[in-house]
């Protein structure tokens, strides 16, 4: 049987590696005593004071670090795992202090010696950074549809990457 207060290793270990320009997180929760372990750099991404591998946190702790607006769809898809032992992915914000991350998670449901679920995995990266880019880019071409004049993204190689419907015209 799996041994829920095992050691979480680092992720780096987990996965072989971690990019630089995102953190990544991981965490396991045991669904009889409903508590979630979390490694350091979940507890960095939710703002939390690491107690180390070895302590878990009320599954409460973990909700009241979620975005109330994401709240509802979290909670549904652990209720729905723990029904029916699927595994998901999904995307939400994190309260982390006095800011907002996103974070990507990717949850694996893990099974005792009588097939029944008995915890899940999970894997967050935080994505925060990919969130705010795809905000100025969606800004970048509300304005630039918009613009009356023809506007043009160059990539270094002078190739065109974009251009708006003005500057197609123009073409």
């Amino acid at each position: 049987m799996l041994e829920l207060e095992k050691d979480i290793k680092p992720v780096s270990e987990q996965v072989g590696y971690v990019p630089p320009y995102e953190v990544i997180g991981t965490w396991r929760r045991d669904l009889e005593k409903d508590l979630i372990y979390i490694d350091e750099s979940f507890a960095n991404i939710l703002g939390l004071e690491y107690k180390g591998n070895k302590e878990s946190y009320p599954l409460e702790t973990f909700f009241n670090h979620i975005h109330p607006d994401d709240l509802d769809k979290s909670k549904e898809l652990w209720d729905a795992a723990t029904v029916d032992s699927s595994e998901y992915e999904t995307e939400y914000r994190v309260i982390s202090g006095m800011e907002f991350k996103w974070v990507l998670a990717k949850v694996h449901t893990e099974y005792g010696s009588n097939e029944k679920p008995i915890s899940f995995f999970g894997v967050v990266v935080d994505i925060t950074q990919r969130k705010k880019d795809e905000e100025s880019l969606n800004m970048f071409k509300t304005f630039s549809d918009y613009a009356n004049d023809a506007l043009f993204l160059l990539r270094e190689n002078g190739s065109i990457a974009y251009c708006n419907e003005v500057a197609i015209q123009e073409l």
